[in-house]
């Protein structure tokens, strides 16, 4: 009988252990500059999207200082003490995140090569404490239109973007390449930026730092990289309010707000997080359920009255001088089209029905329907095509937008 009941305890405090170990949420260091501590900083937004999305709750320290660049994390005394002395002793790291100021990653300006010898720096001495931590690079933004550096430093914000997202790419590859595979990723923020074609909007009047809106993208963008899941996927609670939705209320955003902006960061992530992901390129579609609006979150459901809305967009005058299309694919619900294998930048398959089409797309290309029904069981497959070269996937006929997915209900 003794036995037995010990054998039972025993199994009781295992069980509770793996309890408590499946509960443990993520540690994450982050290394950054006032780009990470603007509006009150990312790591608030980043723990509370993480929570909001079931996730058990992280312990974020964020080591950020203003005005300094990846050197200094990797020097100081101070920063890097804070490896072995920010955790309980026994924890370990999951994630660091590496983020320079904002040109450090460009030739003009920068130092490539430097910031990537701070990065491996700042890995080794992360993984000398924690074997198993990866690193997510934080790919910094241009500066917005009208800044001074234009066009005297770069010619425009995209030239200053360019290089950016390459040393960051360029970067993940290498560093991943030391420390293993997969084990150092690029959160690409800037490409938000781009995606909002770097509108002083999105920024502090300073036009360099980022207003609310960018610093919630780039939490998001942050979101996705560390967890592989999709901002869109959240819905906040503004009722109760919830800590992401008391932040987003904060600032003046409601839950349209949030699927804009969650919506541009999902078009970020690496494709195997992406619900459909198209080609990559400065190209954007956008799909909405009732009159007028329209956000880039790839699902939607549509019932009997609603109006469905389609817009696709060239950003950042890429496509403007080629032709485009909306197309769209319906299929049984739950069995979505399988990849074209010649072509895995386009999610539709035959049948395709071709719903508007345009010479260019100087201005967006724009479909507004009423639905007066509904087809119970179905779902249809939206994507935009621009039918000119592919940066992204070397394809010389066209290039496309992640495709969106309208639920009949």
């Amino acid at each position: 009988m003794c036995a037995v009941v010990s054998m039972l305890r025993l199994s009781l405090l295992v069980a509770i252990a793996a309890a408590s170990l499946l509960a443990q949420g993520k540690n994450v260091l982050i290394y950054g500059n006032s780009l990470s501590l603007f509006n009150g900083g990312v790591e608030p937004i980043l723990t509370a999207l993480a929570v909001e999305a079931g996730q058990p709750q992280p312990f974020v320290l964020d080591m950020s200082v203003t005005g300094q660049a990846l050197n200094f994390h990797a020097t100081d005394p101070t920063q890097v003490a804070a490896i072995t002395t920010g955790l309980p002793a026994g924890q370990h790291w999951d994630i660091v995140v590496l983020q320079g100021i904002s040109h450090e990653t460009t030739t003009t300006l920068g130092n490539p090569a430097q910031f990537v010898a701070d990065a491996a720096t700042i890995l080794t001495n992360v993984r000398a404490h924690s074997p198993n931590a990866e690193g997510i690079l934080f790919q910094t933004y241009a500066r917005a239109h009208g800044h001074s550096w234009y066009p005297s430093t770069f010619a425009d914000p995209m030239e200053m973007h360019n290089q950016v997202r390459t040393t960051c790419r360029n970067a993940a590859q290498t560093l991943s390449a030391m420390f293993g595979a997969g084990t150092v990723r690029n959160s690409a923020i800037g490409d938000g930026a781009a995606l909002l074609e770097f509108d002083p909007q999105y920024y502090f009047v300073d036009l360099q730092h980022p207003a609310p809106s960018l610093t919630f993208v780039s939490a998001m963008c942050l979101f996705t990289s560390i967890y592989g899941l999709r901002a869109c996927d959240v819905t906040p609670d503004l009722s109760t309010p919830s800590a992401l939705g008391a932040r987003l209320i904060n600032f003046g955003f409601g839950l349209a707000d949030w699927r804009r902006l969650a919506g541009i960061a999902d078009r970020c992530a690496e494709p195997g997080a992406r619900r459909y992901p198209g080609s990559g390129d400065h190209l954007l579609l956008e799909t909405g359920v009732t009159a007028g609006s329209f956000d880039p979150c790839p699902l939607e459901s549509l019932v009997a009255g609603a109006t469905v809305e389609l817009r696709l967009s060239s950003r950042n005058g890429v496509f403007d001088a080629v032709s485009g299309a909306l197309l769209a694919h319906l299929f049984v619900t739950g069995q979505p089209p399988v990849a074209n294998p010649v072509f895995p930048e386009l999610a539709l398959a035959d049948p395709i029905a071709i719903l508007l089409t345009g010479n260019d797309l100087t201005a967006p290309l724009t479909l507004s329907v009423p639905l007066p029904f509904t087809i119970t069981g179905a779902s249809v497959l939206v994507q935009g095509v621009a039918f000119g070269p592919s940066a992204e996937t070397g394809n010389l006929l066209f290039a496309t937008t992640d495709a969106h997915e309208l639920v009949f209900q």
